[in-house]
């Protein structure tokens, strides 16, 4: 791996784990209390503060490089490095005391997704991935990660399907997406946000629909995917993470999927 890959790649991993420990300790108190955003998203105080946490110690590290976080925006930089941040991806499960959320790390270089880390605090998983590395798993009470992978391919009448709820289809514009969805797959749920690309590449989902993504949600799990033996692509089939929509798979339904979103893409995208 290339030395500023393989320094920022391994940053990443203990700035995940970071950020995870200070998350968790907020949600084991219990009673986050969440403003709505613009956006219709919710978002905390701890949101905040994990943020500012990744964002001290990345730039005493490298303060040349870029950073877009979800909750403080763009801080330019004069490399080819960025790190795409957000702080609890699931801020919804985070504020209802549902342990399916996680901080996301993506980083870049000259604005292509290379490298990925997904922390889950309070299940006590990770994933993380580099261009070549393949994706690492480290598993509840284990010192070590070993590999992980999706697992094989299958039709989407027998695939299971998720994504984060239909109220995103709603506000994408693309409600005949879901419902499309509903009669395709075999099995529909919302185990959602980073859980579920956790879900997908460690072997135990097939697919991940989801029409409204910002750029934080996604880029670190780009390479996460790909790594795992997956497929991941915007609603067209196009490498795109910047396209505000995804779709990511085994491999196996990808393309029903694809067949069935790229309708919609125009409203998502």
């Amino acid at each position: 791996m290339d030395p500023a890959l393989e320094s920022r790649f391994q940053a990443a991993i203990g700035l995940a784990r970071d950020a995870g420990r200070l998350v968790l300790a907020a949600f084991q108190k219990g009673a986050a209390r969440a403003q709505i955003k613009p956006d219709s998203t919710p978002v905390t105080e701890t949101d905040r503060a994990a943020e500012l946490l990744l964002r001290a110690a990345i730039l005493a590290r490298y303060p040349d490089d870029s950073i877009l976080g979800e909750e403080l925006g763009t801080t330019p930089g004069r490399s080819p490095w960025g790190w795409v941040l957000d702080p609890i991806d699931g801020t919804a499960s985070f504020v209802h005391g549902v342990p399916l959320f996680g901080t996301i790390i993506g980083l870049t270089f000259e604005g292509s997704p290379v490298a990925g880390v997904v922390e889950l605090p309070a299940l006590a998983e990770r994933l993380a991935a580099a261009t070549g590395t393949g994706t690492l798993h480290w598993k509840p009470a284990a010192s070590d990660p070993s590999p992980a992978r999706v697992r094989a391919g299958r039709p989407l009448a027998a695939a299971t399907v998720c994504t984060t709820g239909p109220e995103y289809f709603r506000r994408a514009g693309c409600t005949g997406l879901w419902k499309d969805l509903s009669s395709s797959a075999g099995l529909l749920r919302g185990w959602s946000d980073c859980y579920a690309a956790v879900l997908l590449a460690t072997g135990r989902i097939d697919a991940l629909v989801e029409p409204l993504v910002r750029p934080w949600d996604v880029f670190g799990l780009w390479p996460i995917i790909r790594e795992a033996g997956g497929s991941i692509t915007d609603f067209q089939g196009r490498d795109d993470p910047l396209a505000g929509a995804m779709i990511a798979s085994t491999g196996g339904p990808h393309d029903e999927l694809v067949a069935l979103a790229r309708p919609h893409a125009t409203n998502a995208d």
